[in-house]
């Protein structure tokens, strides 16, 4: 069965010591292997009274974890840093159609499962830059272009690779929250968007690196928040890096 660093397998072995007019002794210790072979200790000590009927005079714990076993369980967490651009938009709004969104994300990815070939992980983020690029027709019939510019949080993701030494295909899907400085996408709309993204493409490692780039799609809508909820369907690439 494939292991992940939170897949846990529990043992418990128990030690009872009774001295005749000494109170009683229970230690009981618990090995957490995951992954490898990490151990978790957990002494309790619980002294009853002599002739007490189930009343506890003392109940301590012990809990005892080493930084290498904290490091253990977080061996698999890789962080990175990944670049969207739209390279089209579609939009039941013509006029917002030259419209580009895109992002700057700090990932971190925590495997769920690996086996063989296969392995999924957990992917969260922020998003120190996301950007929404305009151009508008002025009166002059000459475009006129312009920013929009935002911060926020990708909460939620889901990565699927599969392959084996150092190529792999990869799926992901993700879900994102966005503010920028001003209503997006105009004026009338909201300054919160609510961005899901499915993404496909290829993943190289080089020299302990990873590398990443493929295909995007996604759509950006404030959730009927504001008076004007175009929704924006976009597609483009993204680019990446991460450090195991």
């Amino acid at each position: 069965m494939g292991r992940g660093p939170f897949a846990l397998q529990l043992t418990a072995r128990g030690e009872h010591v009774a001295r005749a007019g000494q109170p009683q002794v229970v230690r009981l210790s618990l090995n957490l292997p995951a992954g490898d072979s990490h151990r978790t200790a957990i002494a309790m000590r619980k002294r009853l009274r002599d002739g007490s009927t189930g009343t506890f005079a003392l109940l301590l714990g012990v809990l005892t974890v080493s930084a290498a076993d904290l490091r253990a369980q977080w061996d698999g967490l890789r962080y990175g840093v990944v670049l969207t651009n739209a390279l089209a938009v579609s939009s039941p709004v013509e006029a917002l159609e030259p419209m580009r969104p895109g992002s700057v994300v700090l990932d971190a990815s925590l495997p769920l499962y690996v086996r063989n070939a296969w392995r999924v992980e957990y992917s969260f983020g922020l998003i120190p830059l996301a950007w929404v690029r305009q151009s508008i027709v002025g009166i002059s019939a000459s475009r006129v272009r312009d920013t929009s510019l935002g911060v926020g949080v990708r909460p939620v993701g889901l990565q699927i690779l599969v392959g084996s030494g150092r190529v792999a295909i990869e799926g992901s899907a993700h879900g994102a929250i966005l503010r920028f400085g001003r209503p997006t996408p105009a004026a009338n709309a909201a300054k919160t968007n609510f961005v899901g993204s499915l993404s496909v493409g290829l993943r190289v490692q080089v020299r302990g690196v990873d590398l990443a780039g493929g295909y995007c799609r996604s759509h950006m809508s404030n959730g009927d928040r504001a008076d004007f909820n175009p929704g924006i369907d976009s597609a483009g690439f993204y680019l990446g890096i991460w450090l195991s």
